[in-house]
């Protein structure tokens, strides 16, 4: 969410004393109290995001730096969880509306910097 508001020419601002709770609450649990589909959103949603938010000047550059984490996050999957990678057909199923989102947020992207 930050993301996307910055890029919207949105400003934050440090506060404190300000306390957020994140609902899923990975660390009550850990990772392996988690069912498999939330571990999949969870997996997929990082593409996603990348997807919708990164201008496409940058797309590739941001691919090439993260290259290294992604090949060591595949490779732990395909030992530990490989059902993970399960995710992948909900991508592409969702990609049309996904492209949709991008192409807005884009839009939005460039208005915000004129």
């Amino acid at each position: 969410m930050a993301w996307r508001a910055e890029l919207f020419g949105w400003k934050a601002y440090y506060d404190a004393e300000a306390v957020g709770y994140h609902e899923r609450g990975w660390k009550t649990s850990g990772r392996s109290g988690k069912a498999m589909f939330i571990k999949r959103i969870s997996y997929i949603n990082r593409y996603k995001m990348i997807y919708k938010n990164e201008p496409s000047r940058t797309l590739l550059l941001t691919l090439l730096n993260s290259l290294p984490y992604e090949i060591a996050a595949h490779g732990y999957s395909l030992l530990k969880e490989p059902k993970l990678l399960g995710a992948w057909p909900s991508f592409f199923a969702q990609r049309a509306a996904l492209k949709r989102k991008r192409r807005y947020i884009q839009e939005r992207v460039k208005l915000a910097g004129e």
